[in-house]
């Protein structure tokens, strides 16, 4: 064959796999692109990242990167939040083409996650291609890694994380290029996509994309590469680490600074009951017995329903492609497979047989050693290893159909069994599919599975010509995922759930009417707890992984609803259902909501001399007015009849500068009648002003 016949036959396969798998998918999500059913449902989901775009979809189209968002918890570092994505590319392409000046539509969202679907399947196709797997088994190996296991359950759980683990093949693929060619060019690149799984929300993909990486760097350089002495294999290993750590850091590098000097002052939520400080170990108990994986759990490998696992950590693949594992693992160490597998195997099962131990959790020894190890235990969820476990699977998988569908016989003493075994599971099928009268029977998985494993016995029982025989048995993997996987990555059939929640109502267009003049109590469910950032709402809370230390702080000292905290963080309104002593302003009884106003808060700026707690018998005149508000930028026209402090009641945070009659002025973090220190300050004279503040995190 000469080469432009080699180009072209291999053009015309990859494109014909990109066809296959992006069709493919996009009938699977049909419910989904035709409005039946949406991925933004569970509450990370819906309560996080929806709004986040919407805030992040808002500014971009204002003309500016939301690096601090004024709209929840009292004024929060947007940028700080690593689960945002505002630097990722992707977002930040999409919200362009498709986002308006008012919102980015839902089905937009939705068609995002299923490009990243997309990506996941592509880039482990590329991945098997690399391996010279043929290009059936190669598209088997991508979907199944797309569409299966615990990729597949992260894209209605947390999307920033799956878009991060949409990107992992990328990372092995150009490493398995370097390692190959020896180009410094592809190290590179796969360290560029480890800092775009950084950029898409979540540090966990790039950790465990990076282990699966460098791990594999060092098994091919040390033990599977050429004859050279371990001194240069060792100088080798750490050029090639340089290479991808400098390059992930690199394309990385805003989030990173902004996040890292934003944990330093920051809890998080590791459990529902308490945050941890900066710097704080998260306790044993959480990190060894928290989102891991017990041993039963492992039976969701062939049915998710009985056998669930916590923090969509499925491992679930069907039983066919667990028989194809397993007889690429027996058949290994009887004959040769194929060079590429023969040379990797040993990698492969130690990697499946480390991260299966390290998922147990509490349960091996291997917890207690990866807690004593630096950073480790700042990736708590040991059960998030699984998509290295659902990675080398999707792998083998594709190794293993490829090796069944070039035997062209098969073995004559299992005829019987075999043939018995399908009958009964034909039987089954039907019992159980027809009798109960139900699709969603008990262990449909296991009896779907068994079903199409039945056509791909018969077929290699009887078909002789190996074309036919690669085509049904092909065909009946894909429909056995489709059959299977067709109802585990949306949750609700109630389609417009983000916009039925985040529904507008006259409570907010009442409040919008006076962004930046005051924020709001919401206490109650009925309202999303991020309302502020799909609203010109400013909110005391809000809900992320996150929260200011110096600003949780503040609130603990009392959390009563007529406390002085209250009134110094603006909060003049509150909305509930319940019944308050407080002035009734308007209320919302389709919804059974109640908008009362708390005469006590203070104003956005107020003077430290006119705090109520300091009994003058005079108040100093004070008056100021509002000339410009957003995110990043504020500007006041005001007039005092004293020299004094300025307050703003806005969080003290870095990036803040302040500016009095266009002149930078010290930016104060004053104690307010000994309360803690959060809110920002300057000392102003008497006189007319104009005062702002502008925000610029990166300098």
């Amino acid at each position: 064959m000469t080469t432009m016949n080699w180009i072209k036959d291999n053009y015309t396969k990859n494109f014909f796999a990109f066809l296959f798998i992006t069709a493919f998918i996009l009938i699977l999500f049909q419910p989904v692109l035709i409005g039946e059913k949406t991925f933004f449902t569970f509450f990370d989901n819906s309560e996080q990242f929806y709004p986040w775009y919407q805030k992040l979809n808002s500014s971009l189209h204002k003309g500016y990167l939301p690096l601090w968002d004024a709209n929840v918890f009292g004024g929060k570092c947007f940028a700080g939040e690593f689960q945002t994505g505002i630097f990722y590319p992707l977002n930040i392409l999409w919200i362009f083409l498709f986002g308006t000046q008012e919102i980015i539509a839902l089905k937009y969202l939705e068609l995002l996650v299923i490009l990243h679907y997309i990506i996941a399947a592509m880039g482990m196709y590329w991945v098997c291609k690399h391996f010279k797997i043929s290009t059936l088994a190669s598209i088997i190996g991508g979907l199944i890694f797309a569409l299966a296991g615990c990729l597949a359950t992260k894209s209605h759980a947390q999307s920033a994380i799956f878009f991060g683990l949409t990107l992992t093949p990328l990372v092995y693929l150009f490493t398995l290029k370097y390692l190959s060619s020896k180009k410094n060019y592809y190290i590179v690149l796969a360290g560029i996509v480890l800092g775009l799984q950084i950029l898409a929300g979540h540090i966990q993909p790039f950790f465990h994309a990076a282990i699966l990486s460098t791990t594999f760097i060092a098994y091919t350089v040390l033990f599977n590469g050429d004859s050279i002495l371990f001194l240069e294999k060792a100088k080798r290993l750490l050029k090639t680490y340089t290479l991808l750590i400098s390059a992930a850091v690199v394309t990385a590098l805003p989030q990173l600074y902004l996040g890292l000097r934003y944990m330093k002052q920051a809890y998080r939520w590791v459990n529902a009951e308490n945050p941890i400080g900066p710097g704080d170990k998260i306790p044993f108990e959480t990190f060894s017995e928290k989102f891991i994986v017990n041993p039963l759990d492992f039976l969701n490998l062939i049915d998710r329903h009985h056998f669930s696992i916590d923090d969509a950590n499925d491992l679930f693949i069907g039983l066919i492609p667990l028989i194809i594992v397993m007889v690429l693992i027996y058949k290994s160490y009887s004959n040769q497979i194929a060079p590429n597998f023969d040379r990797n195997k040993k990698f492969f099962y130690a990697l499946l047989i480390v991260v299966i131990l390290v998922m147990l959790g509490g349960n091996t020894f291997f917890a207690r050693i990866l807690y004593r190890i630096p950073m480790l235990t700042t990736v708590r969820q040991l059960g998030r290893y699984s998509i290295l476990f659902h990675t080398a699977l999707s792998l083998l998988i594709a190794f293993g159909f490829d090796y069944i569908m070039n035997q062209r016989k098969v073995i004559a003493p299992y005829t019987k069994i075999i043939i018995a075994g399908t009958a009964f599971s034909t039987l089954s099928f039907i019992t159980y599919l027809y009798l109960e009268n139900t699709y969603f029977t008990p262990y449909r998985e296991i009896l779907l599975h068994l079903f199409f494993l039945m056509i791909i016995t018969l077929t290699m029982l009887y078909v002789k010509n190996i074309k036919v025989l690669t085509v049904i048995s092909f065909s009946s993997v894909v429909l056995a995922i489709l059959s299977c996987n067709n109802y585990s990555y949306v949750t609700t059939n109630r389609s417009t759930y983000p916009l039925v929640y985040f529904k507008k109502n006259k409570l907010i267009d009442f409040l919008e009417t006076g962004y930046g003049d005051y924020r709001v109590i919401f206490d109650t469910d009925k309202i999303p707890k991020n309302i502020g950032d799909v609203y010109n709402v400013q909110t005391k809370m809000g809900h992320g992984a996150t929260i200011n230390k110096y600003y949780f702080d503040f609130l603990c000292q009392q959390w009563d609803l007529n406390s002085e905290v209250n009134d110094l963080l603006n909060i003049k309104y509150v909305v509930t259902q319940d019944t308050l002593t407080l002035p009734l302003i308007m209320r919302d009884d389709s919804l059974g909501l109640k908008l009362y106003e708390r005469p006590t808060a203070y104003a956005r700026l107020f003077l430290v001399s006119n705090i109520k707690s300091n009994h003058k018998q005079k108040q100093h005149a004070f008056t100021f007015k509002k000339n410009q508000y957003s995110d990043l930028y504020q500007q006041y026209e005001i007039t005092s009849s004293v020299s004094d402090t300025l307050i703003f009641s806005e969080n003290y945070y870095y990036g803040w500068s302040a500016y009095l009659d266009s002149k930078k002025v010290p930016l104060l973090k004053p104690n307010i009648n000994n309360n803690l220190p959060l809110l920002m300050g300057i000392a102003i004279p008497s006189g007319k002003h104009t005062v702002e503040l502008r925000y610029n995190s990166l300098f």
